[in-house]
């Protein structure tokens, strides 16, 4: 992000630190219109499989002041 211009989307990041902190830095959510369902076709548990969708929904976030970094730099 610059100068709250969004320049790229931020893919498989992490970050680490205090909750409230997080929390509080959070300066705006999307509205209704750009919510998502993110999730998987099913659980994978049980034996046999199960077949139940799991998810939950989120809208796209601005946060000031947040230290990220890569989830999975292998």
């Amino acid at each position: 992000m610059r100068r709250t211009h969004h320049v790229d989307d931020f893919r498989a990041v992490s970050y680490c630190g205090i909750s409230t902190e997080f929390w509080n830095a959070c300066a705006a959510i999307a509205g209704p219109q750009h919510w998502t369902l993110w999730g998987v076709p099913n659980c994978g548990k049980g034996q046999p499989e199960q077949v139940m969708g799991t998810g939950h929904g989120a809208s796209p976030a601005r946060f000031r002041n947040i230290r990220i970094g890569s989830a999975y730099a292998g």
